[in-house]
């Protein structure tokens, strides 16, 4: 893995962390990186 700075608006950090509980994260980056990674796939079909 390699690490990055990305700026995130913080209502949308604030929705994610929210939302990982009900996804079964425990925190807001894991959601964030499995929304990436999502996106990335579908996009490369």
């Amino acid at each position: 893995m390699t690490s990055i700075t990305l700026r995130i608006p913080v209502d949308v950090v604030d929705s994610l962390k929210v939302l990982a509980p009900f996804r079964s994260f425990s925190g807001y980056q894991g959601l964030l990186k499995a929304y990436i990674s999502d996106g990335l796939r579908r996009d490369e079909v």
